[in-house]
C-alpha cells in the first residue's frame, strides 16, 4: 500500500471497518476475528495474520475488486515458513464463504509435504483441532458453516469423484 492507501486502510480499521461499502456482515466477521477467545479456548490470528486478513479485505472491499475497479484483484501473501499461512487462508476461505457466497476452493501446495500438512488442517473441518475450529474462524450465529467446508484431496492414481461435492479441493501443483 502507498501512504494515501495505508493511511486509508488504517482510518477503516480505526473505525471498526465502517463505512457505506462494506456490509454489516463483512465487518460482524472481522470484529468476530478481532475478538480474544475466553479463557483460551480457541487460538486468535497473532497479529501479522489479522493484517494480512484486513489487507486482503480491504483491497478487496474498499480499494475496487468488488466494483469495477479491478486493479486489486491479483494479491500476493508472502508469509515465512511458520508463519500462519494455513489460518490466513482458512480466515479467508470463511470471509469469502459468509460473506460472498463463494463455496469452492482450490488449494494448490507446491509438494506433497505441504500437501500433506494442508489435509490434516483442513480434513474432517468439525473435528476440534481443524484450522476451522483451532481459530473459530466462523461468528457462533454461523458456526455452522464448518460442515460445508468439505475437503478433497487429489491423490495420484485416484478418480475426481468427490471434487464436485467438496467445498475444498487440495492438490499439489505436478497435479495440476
Amino acid at each position: 500500500f502507498d501512504s494515501k492507501i495505508l493511511s486509508s486502510y488504517r482510518a477503516w480499521v480505526g473505525s471498526g471497518f465502517k463505512t457505506p461499502s462494506v456490509s454489516d456482515t463483512v465487518r460482524d466477521f472481522l470484529l468476530h476475528l478481532a475478538v480474544e477467545s475466553p479463557a483460551g479456548k480457541y487460538q486468535t490470528l497473532w497479529p501479522h495474520q489479522r493484517e494480512a486478513v484486513l489487507r486482503t479485505v480491504f483491497a478487496y472491499e474498499i480499494l475496487g475488486f468488488a466494483g469495477k475497479d479491478h486493479q486489486w484483484k491479483d494479491l500476493l501473501l508472502n508469509v515465512v515458513t511458520g508463519g500462519g499461512k494455513t489460518a490466513i487462508i482458512a480466515a479467508l476461505m470463511a470471509w469469502l464463504r459468509l460473506c460472498h457466497e463463494v463455496r469452492s476452493f482450490v488449494l494448490l501446495s507446491p509438494n506433497t509435504i505441504v500437501r500433506e500438512r494442508l489435509k490434516l488442517d483442513f480434513e474432517r473441518p468439525s473435528r476440534e483441532d481443524s484450522v476451522w475450529r483451532k481459530f473459530n474462524l466462523f461468528p457462533p450465529e454461523f458456526a455452522h458453516y464448518v460442515h460445508d467446508m468439505t475437503l478433497h484431496v487429489l491423490e495420484p492414481g485416484s478418480g475426481s469423484a468427490g471434487i464436485r461435492s467438496a467445498a475444498v479441493v487440495l492438490g499439489n501443483i505436478h497435479q495440476l
